[in-house]
């Protein structure tokens, strides 16, 4: 049996009500998350550090995967159903997102908030700012 597992800070409460929203809405085949508030080792450690919002999603298990971070770990051995299901939810709530503007974060990053001025290299290859 495995399960996902969803990785992040409290502060990061808005992105994972998305997250949790995104995966209600997959109904009877929603997924089972355990979440961690104790997020260390993995890529999305440089955003935390920076005061980005990020979650890891991730399947709960890891460490029992075979594969783990080697030669075999190959999409002929990851659970195609895990995947879909986590897939599905991270998209949901990407969209939920982008929608949002929740993405754009508001301190002191390299973006402007939803509204706010919009970067050079915006400009530069063809984006617009929602106003």
């Amino acid at each position: 049996f495995v399960w996902p597992t969803s990785e992040s800070y409290d502060t990061n409460g808005e992105v994972m009500k998305h997250l949790a929203e995104a995966n209600l809405l997959r109904g009877t085949n929603k997924l089972d998350i355990v979440h961690s508030n104790n997020p260390f080792g993995s890529d999305h450690m440089s955003w935390l550090n920076r005061g980005w919002p990020a979650v890891l999603t991730i399947n709960g298990d890891d460490e029992n995967y075979p594969g783990y971070h080697s030669a075999q770990d190959v999409i002929a051995n990851v659970n195609g159903t895990l995947l879909a299901g986590i897939t599905e939810m991270n998209l949901g709530a990407l969209f939920r997102l982008a929608n949002i503007g929740v993405l754009r974060h508001e301190r002191g990053g390299d973006e402007a908030p939803r509204g706010g001025k919009p970067l050079a290299r915006d400009k530069q290859i063809g984006h617009r700012s929602q106003q």
